[in-house]
């Protein structure tokens, strides 16, 4: 399912449980943590075409970690959980790839933070 967006809105937002994937078909967005204890965020990520937003929730049906932002005009491939679930099922190969994806974001998250030391 295709959704589209204008730019500067929340798409996701963050503690909330995302029923799907966002993938990026046009446009750019952020990724955005916002903290529970100051009123302040921070983008953490720019998604480009090609770019999804929702991974983790999507595996493990959780709220999301972060919250979506369109930065311009945006359409994203929508990618419903239950859809999801039942490719994982008939391709397993999905979901090596996936995790092999959210290996790669912790990776990064681990040198953001080593940076930060």
């Amino acid at each position: 399912m295709i959704q589209s967006f204008p730019a500067d809105t929340l798409v996701c937002p963050q503690e909330e449980l995302s029923e799907g994937l966002y993938v990026v078909r046009s446009g750019t967005a952020k990724e955005v943590v916002r903290s529970t204890q100051k009123d302040s965020e921070a983008a953490v990520q720019v998604l480009k075409p090609g770019d999804s937003h929702g991974l983790i929730s999507l595996i493990d049906g959780q709220a999301c970690s972060t919250t979506l932002v369109t930065l311009q005009p945006c359409e994203f491939l929508f990618i419903p959980r239950s859809t999801f679930v039942a490719e994982l099922k008939e391709h397993p190969k999905v979901y090596r790839q996936a995790l092999d994806h959210l290996c790669g974001d912790l990776r990064m998250a681990h040198r953001w933070v080593a940076e930060l030391l």
